[in-house]
């Protein structure tokens, strides 16, 4: 038996080898894998970050252009669109902090804190600096100098993100990115120094050489640009080029060099502003797309790390546990074969044994078996799940925001042809879409909450008729074009219920009813006594105050009445009219069950639909 032992002891030290390998191997390779996801996850956020500065950047450098020639013309220029341009500023600047301070950014935070620390140090200094601009109580240069610093600080945030490009198509794309961002910046700083020399009638020797380095930078950007991006983004680059404002730049700055020996340049200060803002507006939105492009192959390589990632845990756990289940099945079988050998007599049942383990051995790969073709199917109906979902909520945020984005690049390519009329008309536009896109996101977060069970109440009796009236003085204009009829014959409208989230229900139910009937329609909303038995209250009738909303709208057919307080989910009778997300009559619902209360939906038999809502007169819980 010593040489059993032995020979026992020789094979495991032979398996020891190439598992101790092993091991090795996955343990490196995790981490090396780990690092180049983590590497990726950052780059990721990085692209989107500077997604968010580029925009702060164009409006700053826009708000020091205004600034700058506010100053120079001593409040006479520029004073109706300084407010505007700062409140634009302002908003991109709360949007950029907010991205960093999400939960979800916490490492990008630290990662950047050393630099995010001087912007945060400027921009609360940038109401002080507005002030003094405001009371002329600044020299340009100062106001010049202040800005491009805030500028420059997110400039080298931006361009932190080369060092984490380790796909060549990724370090590329940023490195011309970059190169455009400078040129917008170059730009910028020359639409001020014209601006000023303009106003004043004053084009000196300094400011020649000025310029003259800063169309030097702008052009050496554009070379780099030109052999570092795409195909498509250099035909893009192209097209702008040969847009008029490139052309009127030039023509401009060749006056103000003309005019240099006279020591003066005559020329409307505000038509040169126009006319470098549309230039660098072109150059902003190739940024823009450059800058979508780059979101997209970030995430894509974030997602192709993840999934090598996986892919490599897979197979390195396979190859471990073949390894050992090889080192135990040959102690196994030299162990059977050492019996057999030294004990013949026990022959026909050691080859039972064998037999039963073999059984086992299949019994355990078909269970084994069945439960991935289990898992797999269990996946397959999660990304189901997933795709639907991110289909809808992709459709519903691109659809308000294409609409913001046209209406806004429609108001800047015309801000000088549109009369007041249609300015008005395209800022309605961008307010309108922009409240639907804050309502969409507002009623994504109630509804997680809600399904989550982590929204709170304060449950109090109140009348539920005074939360109705408050309903109607919000809706306003909507109740001015409809017939409200209140019908309670003596109700008793108090009922338990918490009043702000109750507000929220019958507003929903009421903007439905105003938006799916025709104008002059006769809205009746009517209120009686109820009486509740479900699981809760087997032994008695809980008492119910009941409000129906009747209109005489489109209505809902048959077949949806139960489907429409789904999430996502319209009737398809407004689908292509009045529209939605989809969520509200889910929130609704939510909300009501939380009350231990219903809400259903019925055809009303005089045309349109009838929404019932009950709740519990007393306490529930």
């Amino acid at each position: 038996m010593s040489d059993s032992i032995k020979a026992s002891k020789s094979i495991l030290a032979l398996l020891l080898i190439p598992t101790m390998a092993l091991f090795y191997i996955v343990i490196d390779g995790s981490l090396e894998r780990r690092a180049f996801l983590r590497n990726m996850d950052t780059l990721n956020k990085l692209v989107i970050f500077s997604t968010y500065s580029s925009h702060l950047i164009h409006s700053l450098q826009k708000e020091r252009g205004l600034s700058a020639g506010f100053l120079s013309s001593q409040k006479k220029r520029f004073s109706s669109q300084l407010p505007k341009q700062r409140n634009l500023s302002d908003f991109y600047l709360e949007e950029l902090f907010a991205f960093l301070e999400h939960p979800s950014n916490k490492m990008l935070n630290e990662l950047l804190q050393d630099k995010i620390v001087p912007i945060k140090r400027d921009a609360a200094q940038i109401k002080e600096m507005r002030d003094r601009i405001d009371h002329l109580d600044i020299e340009s240069k100062e106001d010049l100098d202040f800005y491009t610093t805030i500028i420059r600080h997110f400039i080298n945030i931006i361009s932190t993100s080369l060092q984490y490009a380790e796909n060549s198509e990724l370090f590329s794309g940023l490195l011309s990115y970059m190169a455009l961002v400078e040129t917008q910046e170059y730009a910028g700083m020359e639409r001020v120094l014209l601006t000023d020399s303009f106003e004043k009638s004053h084009f000196t020797s300094e400011m020649s050489r000025q310029l003259v380095a800063l169309i030097a930078d702008q052009n050496l950007r554009i070379s780099s640009f030109l052999s570092l991006a795409r195909k498509e983004h250099q035909v893009a680059f192209q097209e702008i080029a040969e847009e008029r404002a490139f052309h009127e730049v030039k023509r401009l700055r060749e006056i103000a060099f003309g005019q240099l020996e006279s020591g003066n340049a005559h020329l409307r200060s505000e038509y040169w502003f126009d006319i470098a803002t549309e230039r660098i507006n072109f150059l902003y939105s190739l940024q823009t797309k450059i800058s979508e492009h780059l979101n997209e192959k970030a995430s894509q390589q974030a997602q192709a790390a993840r999934d090598k990632m996986i892919g490599f845990l897979l197979i390195a756990g396979i190859s471990l546990g073949l390894t050992l289940m090889t080192g135990y099945m040959i102690q196994r079988l030299r162990h059977n074969y050492l019996r057999l050998q030294e004990e013949m007599s026990e022959r026909r049942e050691i080859e039972k044994e064998l037999k039963r383990y073999e059984e086992q051995l299949e019994a355990m790969v078909a269970k084994r078996t069945e439960a991935l073709h289990l898992a797999k199917q269990e996946a397959e109906l999660a990304n189901n799940a997933k795709s639907e979902f991110l289909a809808n909520i992709t459709h519903e945020l691109r659809t308000p925001l294409h609409a913001i984005l046209s209406a806004s690049q429609k108001g800047v390519k015309w801000i000088d042809k549109d009369d007041r009329e249609k300015k008005i008309q395209r800022f309605s536009q961008i307010k309108e879409y922009g409240e639907r896109l804050l309502a969409l996101v507002s009623d994504l977060l109630d509804l997680s909450k809600l399904e989550a069970k982590k929204t709170s109440y304060h449950m109090q009796k109140a009348d539920l008729k005074t939360t109705v009236n408050t309903a109607l003085q919000i809706l306003g204009e909507l109740t001015s074009k409809r017939t409200i009829h209140f019908f309670e014959e003596g109700v008793d409208t108090i009922a338990w219920f918490d009043d702000t989230r109750m507000l929220q229900v019958i507003l929903n139910l009421l903007s439905n009813a105003f938006k799916f009937s025709p104008e002059h329609a006769n809205i009746s909303i009517v209120f009686g006594n109820a009486d509740l038995t479900n699981e809760q209250y087997v032994h008695h009738e809980m008492p119910m105050l009941s409000l129906q909303i009747i209109d005489e709208g489109i209505g809902i057919p048959q077949e949806e009445l139960e489907s429409i307080f789904d999430p996502f989910t319209q009737s398809s009778k407004t689908k292509t009219k009045a529209g939605g997300t989809g969520l509200g009559l889910a929130i609704c619902k939510e909300i009501v069950e939380a009350h231990q209360g219903n809400i259903w939906a019925e055809h009303n038999p005089a045309g349109g639909s009838i929404f019932t809502l009950q709740l519990p007169r007393e306490h529930t819980h």
